[in-house]
């Protein structure tokens, strides 16, 4: 006989119980996961829209408007330059979560730190402390009753893979949020110079 029971009361009820924790937990990490996706997706699409209007109004008024030229043309080339920057990290946000055949290389990056930081190799994912030591697999494999083995180790079996689609995902959603975070720094520059330029223009109205 090999192996060792976890507990004296160790038996197929609590098997698969286990079985089930682990796949939900994994199952909630998904979840969670999914929704900071469609959240960065929406908000990254809705201020390119935003920025594509703004952008549209603020060139209209500055060519119905009389500053003068000195002025006019840097203010249009800084803001439109911004502009351009924070809506390319918004489009590349929602890049990283739309392109499932391209992994995008700032999370192969995010990946690489966290194994490099994880030299025991345990992947930061929800279920993983919930695996059954190997001792209390052979224990279990020469012990309980085949048929509650054979669905525990399909439940398992899942939550492994959903771990893994898990892990990969967290690192997409990852890179997304850099890439909109960034977004949102180059849209402050934006609206920095537009305050600034408009500022400039009231005084030397006055």
């Amino acid at each position: 006989m090999t192996g060792q029971p976890p507990d004296p009361e160790f038996n197929e009820s609590m098997l698969l119980e286990h079985a089930d924790r682990g796949w939900k937990a994994e199952q909630d990490f998904a979840e969670k996961l999914s929704a900071r996706s469609r959240t960065i997706a929406t908000m990254s699409a809705s201020l390119v829209g935003l920025l594509v209007i703004g952008l549209g109004a603020v060139f209209r008024g500055l060519a119905t408007s009389d500053p003068p030229a000195w002025l006019r043309w840097p203010v249009a080339i800084l803001t439109a330059a911004c502009a351009v920057i924070a809506g390319s990290f918004l489009v590349r946000a929602i890049i990283c979560l739309s392109v499932s055949k391209r992994y995008p290389e700032r999370a192969i990056k995010l990946k690489q730190q966290d194994e490099e930081s994880n030299p025991d190799g345990k992947p930061p994912t929800a279920s993983y402390g919930l695996r059954l030591r190997r001792e209390v697999g052979e224990w279990a494999i020469e012990n309980l009753d085949p048929r509650a083995l054979l669905v525990a180790k399909s439940v398992f079996s899942s939550a492994d893979d959903l771990r893994r689609r898990n892990l990969r995902e967290k690192y997409r959603v990852q890179a997304a949020e850099d890439q909109f975070g960034k977004g949102l720094w180059g849209l402050l520059l934006a609206a920095s110079c537009l305050v600034i330029s408009f500022g400039v223009l009231f005084v030397l109205g006055d």
